[in-house]
């Protein structure tokens, strides 16, 4: 078993301060090398974080080297189908996976890791992969691509938990078992076995910062930087929004502050591993081949428009943080609209090759790399399944964001240019001025979503 050795090296340091769930990945080179100096990946995943609680993370923080994307969405805002997006560059239309129930469609369906590991890489997954794995195989099964696994072997969380470590079953000590160290522990672990001159992809997927938002022992009374209250927080007035909203009565405030203080507790545990990953890489003399991208699976409500939940359409659940570390390359705020289904394009980009199937997305190197260019018009949003009120498909703009709710024809149009806490729908509250808004949109949407993936 690993160490809580990510949680001892940097805790002390970032005892200063809060920090929120990350993604990194190490991604740099040339598209056009050989095998010996293409760059390596290291992909940095944490779980329902709040998407401005970056901000809290002393260490990340204390980078100043992030391209740091502020108009980053997630096609689906649940576990399940966002990460299967993510390995795949496909949206949940496409995968199949729509809700955290049908995770064994998954099984078989190819991804990036296969892509890299035929490629020449050196692959390692640690921490939480989806939900319900392995899917009814043997509790030792390691998915394809793999060449290294430490992850859970059914249930997931903080604490209590067996793990799959290469193919042995391992459950930890109750004390040393807190799962944000023990899988930073493991990615530094695989990072000092590569072996030199073959270029590796890490993937990290932490636990938290989910709820129960549980942080560790030594950031349980730690004060912390409190996530702002917007006017959307508790919102008063919501007359405007489609009818599961009107029909939510207010949270208790109380409540909600608790939770967004254990939330940013828990993410100062994933900021001291992701300082351990970063220390590993320079111990390694790699950091200057790798390229650092960091990321969340989805964003969550914490109380805003009422709504205490992943899955909306609404900036708190869709936009997510997206901070990439590429060597040579300045850090700075990148205002571009981009997709959690660029991500593996952007993979198969940096490492020389196609993406072996089909995908929606498109790669970021340019934007990286300070090329002016819009990737996306628009952004594609999806709920597929769960309480039938809230089912929709929506889009997300540089300016606008369009949610037509399947089930109810409900519609929901806002001006993020003017109205960036979402708290007036312009559709609901003058709908012969702005129908035909939303008409081009919806149009918009249509075409986004029956546009083929193809192979980048």
């Amino acid at each position: 078993m690993f160490s809580t050795r990510a949680g001892r090296a940097i805790g002390a340091a970032a005892a200063l301060a809060v920090g929120v769930a990350l993604l990194a990945i190490a991604i740099g080179g040339s598209a056009e090398v050989s095998a010996a100096t293409r760059p390596n990946i290291v992909v940095i995943l944490s779980d329902d974080q709040f998407n401005t609680t970056t901000n809290a993370m002393p260490y990340v923080r204390s980078r100043d080297d992030w391209v740091e994307f502020q108009s980053t969405m997630v096609n689906t805002a649940l576990c399940c189908p966002s990460r299967a997006t993510l390995l795949t560059g496909l949206t949940s239309d496409h995968t199949g996976i729509e809700s955290n129930s049908e995770t064994a469609l998954f099984k078989d369906q190819p991804t990036v890791a296969e892509w890299l590991d035929d490629a020449g890489y050196q692959t390692g997954f640690t921490g939480k992969y989806l939900n319900k794995f392995p899917w009814g195989e043997d509790d030792d099964y390691v998915p394809k691509g793999w060449d290294y696994w430490v992850s859970y072997s059914g249930k997931q969380g903080y604490h209590d938990y067996t793990l799959n470590e290469n193919g042995k079953l391992v459950t930890p000590d109750r004390a040393d078992d807190y799962s944000t160290d023990v899988f930073a522990d493991a990615a530094v672990d695989f990072i000092g076995s590569t072996k030199p001159g073959k270029p590796f992809f890490s993937f990290v997927s932490f636990f938290g910062p989910h709820s129960p938002w549980t942080p560790p022992k030594r950031y349980q009374d730690t004060k912390v930087k409190k996530i702002r209250e917007t006017p959307a927080f508790r919102e008063k007035d919501v007359s405007d929004k489609p009818e599961w909203i009107r029909k939510m009565p207010r949270p208790r405030l109380r409540k909600m502050r608790e939770n967004r203080i254990r939330h940013q507790q828990a993410l100062l545990a994933i900021d001291d591993g992701i300082g351990a990953i970063f220390e590993a890489l320079e111990e390694k003399g790699v950091l200057d081949e790798t390229i650092v991208m960091y990321s969340t699976d989805h964003g969550i409500s914490m109380g805003e428009h009422r709504y205490n939940h992943k899955t909306c359409g609404y900036e708190v659940c869709s936009r997510v943080p997206l901070l990439i570390r590429a060597p040579g390359v300045e850090g700075r705020t990148e205002p571009a609209l981009v997709g959690n289904i660029d991500f593996t394009p952007t993979f198969a980009d940096y490492a020389g090759i196609k993406t072996g199937e089909p995908v929606d997305g498109r790669s970021l190197r340019p934007i990286i790399e300070g090329e002016r260019k819009r990737l996306h018009k628009g952004v594609y949003l999806h709920r597929a399944q769960g309480k039938k009120l809230r089912i929709f498909s929506g889009l997300r703009t540089s300016r606008w964001k369009y949610i037509n709710y399947d089930k109810t024809d409900e519609q929901e149009l806002y001006d993020l240019r003017r109205d960036p806490n979402e708290l007036f729908n312009l559709i609901s509250t003058d709908r012969a001025k702005w129908e035909r808004k939303a008409d081009q949109l919806r149009d918009q949407m249509a075409r986004i979503r029956n546009t083929p993936p193809r192979i980048r």
